[in-house]
């Protein structure tokens, strides 16, 4: 089978799937009346993992292109989608105060062939793609995971298992001293001795400050270490 043909097949059932989520598992569980409108807010969210959203801004962003829906029922639907397992929400964490909060949260798709099959971005799209393998990575370990929020800044995870912590900033590829500083730097704000990685598909890596930075591949096979 040549490759353009395995790839098409790929879509093919990962589009047979998606829509047997929206239909089955979504639509008929919870009675949903307007099975358009619900498609696009999945179809919306997918495509923008790791991104922090908004029922407002949701609402907003499909009434511009024609489809009406208000903030409440975008609210609605995003319930029913992380309770299909097909996205999760990511509360924050404020490392300095100490506490969750109940605003600003990220989304997370449970698994990147949706993205595949229903990105809309090219800029960046690799790092966001990473970003969410170390999420759902995270989560198969067992670990509670949080989105970090520093008075600079904001770090990717804090994941918590029992009395175990670490924090995990995730990246593509560190390109030049300017990416690596901006992972690394990150950590400067946090005072705690819980460990702290960077991860990245560099072949090579180079851990500093008591910072460890792991290839991806290694991180997925052996985890945190």
């Amino acid at each position: 089978m040549c490759r353009e043909t395995d790839e098409n097949s790929k879509l093919v059932i990962l589009s047979n799937i998606f829509d047997s989520v929206v239909l089955k598992d979504i639509v008929m569980r919870n009675k949903v009346a307007s099975p358009l409108a619900l498609e696009k807010v999945l179809e919306y969210v997918v495509a923008n993992t790791s991104v922090t959203i908004s029922g407002n801004k949701i609402a907003a962003s499909l009434s511009d292109s024609g489809q009406s829906v208000s903030a409440p029922m975008v609210y609605d639907y995003l319930r029913f989608i992380a309770d299909a397992c097909v996205c999760d929400k990511v509360p924050r964490y404020d490392i300095r105060g100490k506490k969750a909060l109940a605003f600003e949260e990220k989304t997370y798709v449970c698994d990147l062939g949706f993205f595949h099959l229903k990105k809309n971005r090219v800029k960046d799209e690799y790092n966001y793609m990473m970003e969410t393998l170390c999420y759902n990575e995270l989560v198969s370990r067992g670990y509670q995971v949080y989105v970090g929020k520093t008075y600079k800044g904001e770090i990717d995870f804090i994941a918590t298992r029992g009395d175990e912590k670490i924090y995990v900033q995730a990246a593509y590829l560190l390109a030049d001293e300017t990416v690596a500083e901006r992972e690394f730097g990150a950590y400067r704000v946090i005072q705690d001795n819980y460990p702290k990685y960077v991860i990245s598909m560099d072949k090579i890596v180079s851990s500093r400050e008591g910072i460890i930075h792991m290839n991806v591949i290694d991180f997925c096979l052996n985890g945190a270490h």
